[in-house]
């Protein structure tokens, strides 16, 4: 449970498996990022509901401007000293000796490291033939980037999860703006045209006949449908903007996220800093794209050992020194390949926990891409696995949404979708962050 303000979100989880359908890439990130702070050192408003694997049943209690808490409840007994970092914060991950990142990198899972784990020695010869200076510096920008988003973020009082959002959101209304003004400049130029086009019609009816008449009504017509289609476009952009901020059902993270912004006071200058920290981000995440594929760039780092060990080795037996990365191939890995680095992800999860406690293993859209059957296969080995540990699988798969219909008459999971917007609900306006 979430709150904020008068705002709250609420995301029921099965104890074995969940699938969150109609959920596209702000919406994951961001679900990632709640789940991964609630088990954390959480913020206010973040509550959390647990069950150890010794069947106790805690509730993590974080009330705004409050004690942050942790009960046992059945005793109805409060635990918190069990789950507090030296500083005396509640923190549960920290006990596993977890940080956020950390846990982050160990217990999310998505496409791209899917695919870069079950093809890791063809991808670290292929990073080895890329210019290994540029490589990390490239990689050095990435991390900087994205700590200057997490900071600006941080600073403008919501999380970092947040700065996509509200980037996203800035995007869209400085869109509206320019279609705004564009509009305006467009409406006074036409509107003079037609006046006049208007006004002559008269006179060059008398003086110079039909032709003339035709000729006028022609521009007089023009003139207004350039300044239909500006105010089209206008219209088009100010739908944008209010996709971004109109609640669009209580099924929706995203739709919560951005009230929860938009109660944030957020400044002009800080929102502008947030949106060109992440585009330059953004900017950095291209680059590093254009010479690394699809390599995650926390999986390279995390393998630069090897890279450079491979630079070397190529160097030294043929003399490559390309600057520029292959193209990746388009196939991810076989089938056989995908279930290993799926299997040991949810090994790693089973017992990442103190004394080997089971934590539960968050996929971000994992098998997006892949041939229908396999990704049945894969469907299927999580639902096994989630027998003995709790798997949380976010996507906006059709494929994936419709094996979740099918599984959940079962009761062996739960299937959570957006909630459509109910009948002449009424838009948000405009608010600080918009």
């Amino acid at each position: 449970m979430i709150e904020a303000g008068a705002s709250s979100f609420r995301l029921p989880l099965h104890p074995a498996m969940t699938v969150v359908a109609g959920a596209g890439r702000l919406e994951r990130d961001g679900l990632t990022g709640e789940l991964l702070t609630a088990m954390g050192p959480g913020r206010d408003g973040v509550h959390l509901e647990l069950v150890d694997d010794r069947g106790t049943r805690l509730a993590v209690f974080r009330p705004p401007g409050g004690r942050h808490c942790v009960v046992d409840v059945e005793r109805s007994v409060d635990v918190t000293e069990r789950f507090v970092d030296a500083d005396g914060r509640l923190d549960p991950l920290g006990r596993a000796g977890l940080d956020r990142r950390a846990a982050r990198h160990l217990l999310r899972l998505d496409s791209s490291e899917l695919w870069a784990s079950s093809q890791e020695d063809e991808l670290v010869r292929r990073l080895g033939r890329v210019d290994q200076g540029r490589l990390w510096d490239v990689a050095t920008k990435v991390l900087d980037r994205r700590a200057d988003e997490e900071a600006l973020a941080a600073d403008a009082g919501g999380g970092e999860d947040d700065a996509a959002v509200i980037a996203e959101i800035e995007r869209r209304h400085q869109a509206f703006e320019a279609a705004q003004e564009a509009h305006e400049q467009v409406r006074a130029a036409t509107f003079l045209v037609a006046g006049v086009a208007g006004l002559a019609l008269l006179p060059a009816t008398a003086l110079l006949g039909l032709v003339a008449t035709a000729v006028l009504t022609v521009v007089a017509l023009g003139a207004a449908a350039v300044s239909a289609a500006r105010w089209w476009q206008l219209d088009r952009a100010r739908q944008d903007e209010e996709a971004a901020l109109r609640d669009v059902g209580a099924g929706s993270y995203l739709s919560f996220t951005v009230q929860r912004v938009n109660g944030l006071t957020v400044s002009d200058h800080q929102r502008s800093a947030l949106a060109r920290a992440t585009q330059a981000h953004q900017a950095a995440v291209a680059e590093w794209e254009l010479l690394a594929g699809d390599a995650p760039v926390d999986w390279a780092l995390e393998h630069r050992a090897q890279i450079r060990d491979m630079a070397q080795q190529l160097r030294r037996a043929a003399g490559v020194h390309s600057p520029m990365a292959s193209h990746l191939p388009d196939d991810a890995g076989t089938a056989t390949d995908l279930a290993m680095v799926v299997r040991a992800r949810l090994d790693a999860a089973r017992r990442a926990g103190p004394g080997g406690e089971s934590l539960p293993l968050i996929l971000d859209d994992a098998f997006a891409g892949l041939l229908s059957d396999t990704k049945a296969d894969l469907l299927s080995l999580l639902l096994r696995a989630s027998a003995d540990q709790q798997v949380i699988y976010l996507t906006e798969d059709a494929d994936v949404a419709g094996w979740a219909r099918v599984e959940a008459l079962t009761g062996a999971l739960a299937l959570v979708e957006p909630t459509a917007p109910a009948e002449g609900r009424t838009r948000h306006g405009r608010s600080v962050v918009a």
